[in-house]
């Protein structure tokens, strides 16, 4: 056996190739769940599942790229809240203070 033996990979190729895990992170960018995003990648999501098994940061990875949405999202509704959106103001302060701003069943607050 020479050294380029020892060195080759015997078994079956990877399917998760850069290309794949590039449709992956464009998928979870635009908020896919994995069933939808390993569809768009074309692989099972056991193959996604064992390759994020063998590849602990893959799953922080993913996680960040789905958070990327998230994230643009708060920048879009805060620029709005800036730009003097009282309508868009009123539903924040309703989702983020519920106790103070939101609509209980006793009482229905009304909108300035």
């Amino acid at each position: 056996m020479n050294h380029f033996d020892s060195q080759m990979k015997i078994g079956r190729p990877t399917v998760m190739t850069s290309i794949v895990i590039q449709k992956l992170r464009t998928a979870y960018t635009l908020g896919c769940s994995d069933r939808e995003a390993c569809f768009f990648a074309e692989i099972g999501r056991q193959t996604m599942y064992r390759f994020e098994k063998r590849n602990p940061d893959f799953r922080d990875q993913k996680e960040g790229w789905r958070m990327a949405l998230i994230l643009k999202a708060r920048t879009v509704i805060i620029r709005a809240i800036e730009n003097g959106n009282l309508e868009l103001s009123w539903w924040y302060l309703s989702k983020k203070c519920p106790q103070e701003f939101g609509q209980s069943s006793t009482s229905k607050r009304v909108r300035p």
